[in-house]
């Protein structure tokens, strides 16, 4: 059988011209690395946009927020020393209105009652629930006069002090009121409440802040644990 010649494959040479080749460019844009400023300064503006007035999610009681207290009860009469309000107004509980704030002693700035909550009813006399901090012990008598005489017998009061040795806890009686005299433990006032209380934390944190007091004033309503009862100088001396 004769032998048939081999078949070479021969490459085609390009007809384009060199120069065309060199000047060709890929029909699609390159991809360009993120604009990190643009990203971070429209997430910044989305944020802002979500707190804009008329645009946050309202609280379970809007007329909480108005910052007002009603004329019938305990807090209006001390209104004027009432300052920073977070809440100041109607509760979820009817006839309640309560202050979350600080609470001026005199007419200066300061002292202060600071983290103070504060709970009365528009047809009782004087305040049913007052907790708050404050720095020295020998500041509480002058918070016993900047309160006016809206402190009584059926209320639940608890101040927090600073100076006050860790593990002392104990009752003063100022007129008709006796004040449960607790030490601070660089807790939070509201969060060492709702532990003295036994109350759930973790519903709590689903509440609005008027239903926070709320929970808090009927947590101290029905606290009916007692401390020694000591005088204010026996106190003092304790410090």
């Amino acid at each position: 059988m004769p032998n048939r010649p081999a078949i070479v494959a021969r490459r085609t040479p390009s007809t384009a011209p060199v120069s065309a080749l060199s000047e060709w460019r890929p029909s699609f844009a390159p991809v360009r690395p993120p604009n990190t400023k643009k990203l971070r300064r429209d997430r910044t503006r989305r944020r802002l946009c979500r707190y804009a007035p008329g645009s946050f999610r309202k609280e379970r009681s809007p007329e909480s927020l108005s910052m007002t207290v009603t004329n019938t009860s305990a807090l209006q009469n001390l209104d004027a020393r009432l300052v920073k309000p977070t809440h100041k107004g109607p509760t979820h509980v009817a006839g309640r209105v309560a202050f979350r704030g600080d609470i001026l002693l005199t007419d200066a700035d300061s002292p202060l009652l600071t983290a103070a909550i504060a709970a009365a009813d528009a047809d009782g006399a004087g305040l049913s629930f007052l907790a708050g901090q404050l720095e020295k012990f020998s500041q509480l008598p002058i918070l016993i006069a900047a309160l006016g005489g809206e402190l009584n017998a059926g209320g639940k009061y608890f101040i927090y002090v600073a100076d006050v040795q860790r593990g002392d806890r104990y009752q003063i009686a100022f007129g008709e009121a006796s004040v449960y005299v607790l030490p601070y433990d660089d807790v939070s006032v509201y969060n060492e409440l709702i532990d003295f209380f036994y109350l759930d934390k973790s519903k709590m944190k689903k509440f609005d802040t008027a239903a926070k007091i709320d929970a808090l004033a009927d947590g101290a309503a029905k606290y009916a644990e007692t401390f020694p009862n000591l005088t204010y100088e026996e106190g003092l001396a304790r410090v």
